[in-house]
């Protein structure tokens, strides 16, 4: 890489982090643009990248392997550290015929669960140490935090032996009264079953799985939840319903009776999150639905009536369940968030309306 580059590179990466962004984009034509508070907003006085520039900081940050995997498959995702700037998740991808690179800003260290005000209701699912975790939401909504935040508040409060799998590898996390092993699928273990084959057989209470990506991993997430271990799960789903939905539907297991009552058995809760601007300041904070296990919540999964589940979190906050609009209102009523930015992420924005004008 020239140096001229090089020095593009660090500049606009350390602009990135002290401004507090989230991310960095890089592609041939465009001026670099910063993601902050979820919006994308170019350096006006940057320059306009062109196609050498991009392909040598490409170049330099992957490396020569990886550079083979961005030619085959045209696309990858990985982590690295940037020395005294930190660590970033890069992807890199080719458009329009030229490669372009995503940075990704990702905090030394996961905050504590309690300052992400997730609730009780979660929580005790977590000190439950048994059972199947869904942490779901659209790209950029805090998955990777929370969960990390969780792995971390499991650590501090019982002695587990924690497993990750991981792709690619995020948040370091630290052994604490109980240990992690982290693993990056494809560098430090060959795929999912591989890993999960190793958990099966080893004395680990605690998995975290960063996707399901397909139906045979479902069913071995809920089978190791069902037996007295912990499972938590990031999948990307814009609702906690459709979380469940997407779960039925992988590799033709929708509508599967056998696959439906284990999950019923196995699920203790499923967080659906989105991050919401804050109101008159900077920053961003969650917003979630929650759907608890309950004997009626059973009944729906075991039966796969996904109306009478959306229906149950409606009617059961008494219970520690909320749908995203309820905790939306919620936030508009505190002061906490702007009613524009609430009915920009409402489900249903038509009856939002209606909701937080009551």
């Amino acid at each position: 890489m020239s140096t001229q580059s090089e020095l593009i590179l660090q500049n606009l990466l350390n602009r990135a982090v002290t401004q507090g962004a989230q991310e960095l984009h890089l592609a041939v034509g465009q001026r670099p643009t910063i993601r902050y508070n979820g919006q994308l907003s170019p350096i006006t006085d940057g320059p306009v990248l062109v196609e050498k520039s991009v392909y040598d900081i490409v170049k330099s940050t992957l490396s020569d392997e990886e550079i083979k995997a961005l030619d085959s498959d045209k696309e990858i995702s990985t982590v690295k550290e940037v020395s005294s700037l930190g660590r970033f998740k890069v992807m890199a991808y080719y458009q329009r015929g030229t490669v372009s690179i995503t940075f990704r800003i990702i905090p030394s260290v996961a905050p504590p669960l309690l300052e992400l005000n997730i609730p009780s209701s979660v929580v005790n699912a977590l000190d439950e140490a048994r059972g199947l975790l869904l942490v779901s939401g659209p790209f950029d909504s805090g998955r990777s935090t929370v969960c990390a935040s969780m792995l971390r508040y499991v650590m501090e409060t019982q002695d587990v032996r924690v497993m990750t799998l991981e792709n690619p590898l995020e948040y370091i996390l630290e052994n604490r009264r109980g240990v992690v092993e982290q693993r990056q699928v494809g560098k430090d273990v060959k795929d999912i079953d591989s890993g999960i084959a190793l958990v099966e057989k080893e004395d680990i209470e605690v998995l975290f799985l960063s996707d399901i990506p397909n139906g045979n991993i479902a069913k071995k997430a809920v089978d190791l939840a069902l037996s007295d271990r912990l499972v938590i799960a990031s999948m990307q789903s814009d609702s906690a319903i459709r979380t469940i939905e997407s779960l039925s539907e992988m590799s033709g297991i929708k509508g599967d009776s056998h696959f439906l009552n284990n999950l019923s058995d196995a699920l203790r809760a499923v967080l659906n999150l989105r991050l919401a601007v804050k109101q008159g300041s900077s920053g961003r904070l969650l917003a979630m639905e929650i759907m608890l296990s309950s004997t009626e919540m059973k009944l729906a999964i075991k039966e796969g009536d996904y109306r009478r589940m959306q229906n149950i979190i409606h009617t059961s906050r008494q219970h520690g369940m909320i749908t995203l609009d309820q905790y939306l209102s919620d936030l508009v009523s505190s002061g906490e968030i702007s009613k524009d930015v609430a009915m920009k992420m409402a489900h249903d924005p038509e009856r939002f309306r209606d909701l937080i004008v009551k």
